[in-house]
């Protein structure tokens, strides 16, 4: 008697963090995931208002959850799990979806797709934001040490320029924050352009005080070193 064996199995995985997905990215992502597996095996699921619902797709999905009885507009929505099942065994794709990130699991007995599957999903996520959980900070860590040194400097203005450079840093941070909209599109362009018109005036505002309380400061202390000299 032979004994024949199973395929051996392949499973590659991932966590990015900050990944801005809007509507239309999220259909692509998920059309992308799909790849060669008949959509009857697909399955998008999520949470809204403590109901769990699934759907066969994002658009059914986002249909169920909005004409339900009692939906909710103002409830959180901020959750979604794909899953797609090739029937014969060749791939498997997961991908759970939250605000803080989104995790990858792409397995299956053939090698092949399971690897070209996995890069294309995240390719496509770094596109959108997406930064491996683990990824060093070496750039965050360099710019922090340069803008202290500025602003310690003795040359004349270099608390604003540093204040600047800490301002323009933390803002394109906040510009850069993980984003998850279901049912709506996200502005894509610069780091202005991505704001919204209230984001755009408390950041003005935010520069303005900023750079007037350095000025102050920097004022008063010119005041006293000028009084010991005297």
């Amino acid at each position: 008697m032979v004994f024949m064996s199973a395929a051996p199995t392949t499973t590659l995985s991932g966590f990015y963090k900050s990944c801005r997905l809007g509507h239309s990215d999220l259909l692509e992502l998920f059309s992308i995931a799909t790849g060669p597996i008949p959509t009857g095996y697909v399955n998008v699921t999520t949470e809204h208002n403590s109901t769990r619902r699934v759907a066969h797709s994002l658009t059914d999905l986002i249909n169920d959850v909005t004409t339900a009885p009692g939906y909710d507009s103002h409830a959180p929505w901020n959750n979604l799990q794909f899953e797609a099942t090739d029937p014969n065994g060749a791939l498997e794709v997961h991908i759970g979806i939250v605000p803080a990130g989104i995790h990858v699991k792409v397995t299956g007995e053939n090698e092949i797709l399971v690897h070209g599957q996995h890069a294309r999903i995240e390719l496509f996520l770094r596109k959108r934001g997406g930064q491996e959980h683990n990824r060093p900070r070496t750039f965050e860590f360099m710019l922090g040490i340069t803008t202290a040194a500025v602003f310690w400097s003795l040359t004349p203005g270099a608390a604003p320029i540093a204040t600047i450079m800490a301002l323009t840093f933390m803002v394109s941070l906040y510009s850069r924050r993980a984003k998850l909209k279901i049912r709506e599109d996200i502005p894509q362009g610069s780091t202005w352009s991505r704001f919204t018109p209230i984001e755009k005036v408390t950041v003005v505002g935010i520069y303005v005080t900023a750079l007037g309380v350095v000025g102050t400061l920097a004022s008063g202390a010119t005041d006293v070193l000028d009084a010991f000299k005297k």
